[in-house]
């Protein structure tokens, strides 16, 4: 069955012109707007869904995940801290904004942000990929020592770890490059 994405967008255009404030019809066009591949779009009404109510559940996280599919990673940087802001205890805007910095290379702030993300959610069952992306952001930068440090953190916490053996492999031969040098 194809959708008939036009259509619905059509309509709720429709339902938006006899009631503009209705936030669930603009969020559900944001919705097929998405899923119909305009992303310029779906931006433009979760900025209207900001614009008259910033507190909407999780607005900001799902503008900022339409912006990094468009490669604006600055937008999407922007729209994290601000869905940060409203629910600053938000693990997955953390964990995304962390990924985000990356890309920015804002590595201080990304490994701030670790710190912060590890600290304030201790119990957090995938804790061990933090870790080992924590240590591949060391190895991005070339501190091998920093990265050695996280990576045997990620392997205590999950012993059998397969990409962070991987990662501590590549790790021991980046120590034994740093050691070469030094001689």
């Amino acid at each position: 069955m194809r959708k008939e994405y036009e259509l619905a967008i059509n309509d709720y255009s429709k339902s938006l012109k006899l009631n503009p404030e209705n936030l669930s019809v603009l969020y559900a066009r944001v919705n097929t707007y998405l899923d119909a591949g305009n992303l310029e779009m779906a931006i433009s009404d979760y900025s209207e869904i900001i614009d008259k109510k910033p507190s909407f559940s999780d607005i900001y996280f799902d503008r900022a995940y339409a912006n990094i599919r468009l490669e604006k990673y600055e937008e999407a940087k922007v729209d994290f801290e601000s869905q940060l802001e409203i629910t600053p205890k938000d693990f997955k805007s953390l964990a995304n904004l962390i990924n985000i910095k990356k890309k920015l290379e804002l590595f201080n702030e990304a490994s701030a942000d670790y710190q912060k993300i590890v600290t304030e959610f201790p119990n957090q069952p995938n804790l061990h990929i933090l870790f080992n992306n924590w240590a591949s952001l060391y190895r991005e930068i070339e501190k091998p020592e920093e990265a050695f440090v996280k990576i045997n953190k990620a392997l205590k916490l999950k012993k059998n770890y397969d990409i962070g053996h991987f990662n501590r492999a590549g790790i021991y031969l980046e120590l034994n490059d740093e050691k070469k040098r030094t001689f």
